[in-house]
């Protein structure tokens, strides 16, 4: 089998960035096309100043990177010393190289070495209640063991956020957020004490663990946090008093459930009001459990709800491909996962090959969802709006569709 990593590579990759600095200190000292650098053995590294960007390319970088770590997790086994470098950049070069966990391959390296899948038929649940607790911060994630299932929640790290906060005698509300008016009727007002609002943001940040009902409103405060008015603020409050009134709300992971990889993708259209940038929802379900969401404002200005959906579809795949290199290592194999997205014109995109022009405008990085689809590791389907669970997490609702 060819090396596809060697060792002059690695050096070439890790010098790239210093000899780029070193020809602009000394200026024309450094001839740009001929630059040697002796290695040993009589053998001389040659490096073409001209061409150090295009070594600095994304697959240089995380190849560097992997080989870094392997490197410093072998030092860190063996307890060698440095002087050791140059033998554990070989090793992990010839180990990278050769090892047999490839994505043609879709199997584990047990699968490879026994030709047989791992046996995990024997794993049990315990039939008992489970309670994990940090007794010194108080941030317990409460885990409740049933027949018929298990459920997760954080309803004493409610209390005492309340407590902490002195919202323990507010009024409730029914949602999070405000859909009318998220921000208050009174305007920006002025500046609030910056501690507070930080200690706050982070309480319900970790509280989103377990609570994908507040992740949106969480997350749209968050943004405020470098200069928070009074509105913001006002929002947070709004929070506390949905938490006040819905304190024992959490996960619930059945027993009884398919086991199927289902991903659901959905975005608003210009909903931030600084900036008009779309706000990007994605959750991931096995069978019917919740096991991973997101909702995070897209970097770029959507000019229409096509992109604003096609980008957070790139975003959903993304997702849905660390998890399934995740589950690979269990022996799961989920190719052909399903992402439901309830707009027509961004699946036709993702379906379509060709680059027209009305996706010229697009960023090219977001359209690696159209090599996924192609090679069949998702599928998109339609969804109408109102089953899109995605759509939970990119906009404020009224207490009839929350």
């Amino acid at each position: 089998m060819a090396r596809l990593w060697d060792r002059n590579t690695f050096m070439r990759a890790v010098f790239s960035k210093t000899l780029k600095s070193l020809a602009i200190m000394t200026g024309n000292l450094l001839s740009p096309s001929n630059m040697h650098i002796r290695v040993g053995g009589g053998k001389y590294l040659s490096f073409d100043l001209k061409r150090v960007n295009s070594i600095e390319n994304g697959v240089a970088e995380r190849r560097n990177m992997n080989l870094i770590e392997a490197i410093r997790t072998m030092f860190a086994d063996a307890k060698l010393p440095v002087t050791f470098w140059a033998e554990a950049v070989n090793t992990a070069c010839y180990v990278q190289n050769r090892v047999l966990v490839i994505k043609p391959h879709n199997k584990t390296p047990y699968e490879l070495f026994n030709k047989r899948s791992t046996a995990i038929g024997f794993l049990r649940p315990f039939g008992c209640n489970i309670m994990i607790l940090n007794t010194l911060d108080h941030l317990g994630l409460q885990v409740l063991q049933k027949k018929d299932g298990i459920f997760l929640s954080q309803d004493k790290y409610v209390v005492d956020i309340l407590k902490k906060f002195g919202y323990t005698d507010i009024r409730s509300a029914n949602t999070p957020m405000d859909r009318e008016n998220p921000w208050g009727k009174d305007g920006t007002g002025k500046d609030v004490e910056l501690h507070l609002y930080r200690s706050m943001i982070g309480s319900l940040m970790y509280l989103t663990a377990s609570r994908p009902d507040i992740m949106f409103a969480v997350c749209a405060c968050a943004r405020h946090q470098v200069t928070p008015k009074e509105c913001h603020l006002h929002a947070v409050k709004r929070i506390f008093r949905y938490l006040k009134g819905h304190p024992k709300l959490g996960l619930w992971y059945p027993k009884e459930s398919p086991f199927d990889l289902v991903a659901y993708s959905d975005s608003d259209y210009g909903g931030a009001n600084q900036d008009r940038k779309s706000t990007t929802g994605g959750c991931q379900f096995l069978g019917r459990r919740l096991i991973s969401w997101q909702c995070k404002k897209q970097t770029i200005v959507a000019t229409s709800t096509t992109e604003a959906e096609y980008v957070a579809a790139a975003s959903g795949c993304g997702q849905v491909l660390w998890i399934q290199n995740q589950l690979l290592d269990y022996g799961y194999n989920f190719m052909n996962t399903k992402i439901y997205i309830d707009n027509n014109s961004a699946i036709c995109i993702v379906k379509n090959p060709v680059y027209h022009s009305k996706t010229k405008h697009i960023e090219i990085r977001h359209h690696f969802i159209r090599d996924c689809y192609e090679k069949k590791l998702i599928n998109v389907d339609h969804i109408h709006t109102d089953d899109n669970v995605a759509d939970l997490l990119t906009k404020a609702f009224d207490v009839g569709r929350f």
